[in-house]
């Protein structure tokens, strides 16, 4: 009687597992049945399992590189008054730890050729974010088209609201400049603000997040410090103790009075104790680039083999930067056998996708 007891108490528990990850498919997975999202209602759950592409409403061409359409759904809303709004996203599930991608959209639904898209967001990430939106216009509808990005499968939660609610992924342009490198068993960060921004916050904001985890988390706030006369401080430098090899994000942001934290700065260091040693020269990759002079860049480095990013860098294009090495030999140590590497123009969207096996 025992053990029929406890059969029976597994196959509850089993069971529950099963009915926590397990969904049907959603009724907005084709946009003739669009769910509204009322500004500031509560958030709506929803999940990209069994979903299709209604591939006559999507055009490939308007989005390039920023998102590959695979289980996709849609969503409207219409805005009250002019002004700002926020998509927030949280609450993310994935089976992988890519999570999903939006796309919004100003136009005629299912008409592409009437397409302005307002947004595109990959996340590679679980994080609770946000996505801003200035100066809106009033009484105007606006679609909303959600897919697992990478083909990853999620469940989440979404809402439009006039309060962000997470940490922003819109990166400020030409605002900080960032250095990023490992100091004996620590990461150090510096960052100098423009004259222009230093007069706009209050604080800063540090996250982080290892190459294993599904979320960042925040490790730091520092103050925005000012002279007696109320100039800003304009340098600023975070030594960060880490105890393990592996590929550590960061992100920089910003505290607005009055307004959404803002975010700087993305960057991304290799740390490990290989790094110390002298490198062989099958332990690193130099990728040609040929760009103008200040042109926003972008690099984010998969694995081949599972597509999980590895390693992600922002910079503005220097001269020094037209042969950039990446050391990779702890990645080869932890059993990388190639990667996938995709160089991306922020200025135009255009991106490049080159191939190494190691």
């Amino acid at each position: 009687m025992i053990y029929t007891n406890k059969c029976k108490t597994t196959a509850i528990f089993i069971l529950l597992l099963i009915c926590q990850f397990s969904y049907a498919q959603v009724i907005n997975d084709h946009i003739d049945k669009r769910i509204e999202l009322k500004v500031n209602s509560p958030a709506y759950q929803s999940n990209t399992t069994d979903c299709t592409v209604d591939w006559a409403c999507v055009d490939e061409s308007l989005t390039g590189k920023c998102i590959e359409y695979h289980n996709d759904q849609w969503f409207w809303f219409k805005t009250n008054q002019a002004g700002n709004y926020y998509i927030n996203i949280n609450g993310q599930q994935c089976r992988d730890t890519r999570g999903i991608q939006l796309v919004v959209i100003d136009g005629v639904p299912c008409q592409p050729k009437t397409y302005k898209i307002l947004s595109c967001t990959s996340l590679a990430t679980q994080d609770d974010i946000f996505v801003e939106f200035e100066a809106l216009q009033a009484n105007h509808s606006y679609l909303l088209n959600i897919d697992g990005y990478l083909k990853d499968f999620c469940s989440f939660q979404i809402q439009v609201s006039t309060q962000p609610q997470g940490i922003p992924v819109q990166p400020v342009k030409e605002k900080v400049i960032t250095v990023s490198k490992t100091v004996d068993d620590a990461v150090q960060l510096e960052w100098t603000l423009t004259d222009d921004f230093s007069d706009q916050i209050n604080a800063f904001r540090i996250f982080r997040r290892k190459d294993a985890e599904n979320r960042f988390s925040e490790i730091r706030e520092i103050p925005h410090e000012r002279n007696v006369l109320g100039k800003g401080k304009l340098s600023y430098s975070l030594t960060d103790t880490v105890h393990s090899n592996g590929n550590y994000f960061y992100k920089i942001i910003a505290s607005v009075p009055d307004k959404a934290d803002m975010l700087v700065s993305e960057t991304s260091v290799n740390f490990s104790s290989l790094i110390k040693l002298k490198p062989e020269p099958s332990d690193s990759i130099t990728l040609q680039l040929d760009f103008k002079a200040g042109t926003p860049i972008s690099i984010y480095v998969y694995d081949a083999k599972g597509r999980k990013l590895l390693i992600k860098t922002n910079f503005y294009f220097e001269e020094k930067d037209r042969e950039k090495k990446y050391y990779i030999g702890h990645l080869k140590a932890r059993g990388v056998k190639s990667v996938y590497v995709r160089i991306t123009d922020q200025n135009n969207k255009l991106s490049q996708t080159k191939f190494y096996q190691f």
